[in-house]
């Protein structure tokens, strides 16, 4: 199993940007984020998520759909330096164990794929459409389909630009729903 994280951002030569991590980065739903003390702060970022359901290889992008068979959210977790801004030093500052919360899976349905997703930090309401993400997961699935062979279990998590990181801190309480449904609790500690 995969995780695949669209970071939002493309880089100079205009492919999309992804960070592979390691299954035992991933944490579900209602189990409580212990602060790692490796880094001074931390911020927080929510993903849409997408489970993939069957084996391919060089997927073009009119077929990705039928390799998707569930959609959740997804908080990603990244160490912040003193200055707020993402540490750079080294990759597995952002593969850290529990690094990907991870919520309850729902149904996939392309042909309404129109997930509004609302999240609350602290009682602060933040929302995001699938239509906010920053690639769309077709052309996601197509490019990372051309390095490597998707298989049923991986996991793709796609940011919006819509949504800004949140610092988090001890005793902070996040929430996401998708279309009203809550698919994501957790408590930092």
């Amino acid at each position: 199993m995969k995780l695949l994280v669209v970071n939002g951002t493309k880089s100079t030569d205009g492919n999309i940007s992804v960070t592979l991590m390691a299954d035992s980065t991933l944490m579900r739903s209602g189990m409580p984020f212990f602060i790692p003390d490796f880094a001074p702060h931390f911020a927080v970022t929510p993903m849409l998520a997408l489970r993939v359901g069957r084996v391919g290889k060089c997927i073009a992008r009119r077929f990705a759909h039928r390799y998707i068979d569930a959609v959740t959210a997804a908080i990603v977790v990244t160490p912040l330096d003193h200055e707020f801004n993402p540490m750079q030093e080294c990759d597995m500052m952002h593969a850290f164990d529990g690094a990907t919360m991870m919520g309850a899976w729902q149904e996939f349905d392309p042909a309404e794929f129109t997930y509004s997703m609302q999240w609350t930090y602290n009682g602060e309401q933040h929302s995001m459409s699938a239509a906010d993400v920053t690639t769309p997961y077709e052309q996601v699935i197509e490019y990372i389909s051309k390095f490597g062979t998707i298989k049923m279990g991986d996991v793709i998590c796609i940011s919006s630009p819509a949504i800004k990181p949140q610092v988090v801190k001890i005793e902070d309480r996040l929430e996401v729903s998708i279309a009203g449904n809550v698919v994501l609790k957790s408590k930092i500690k």
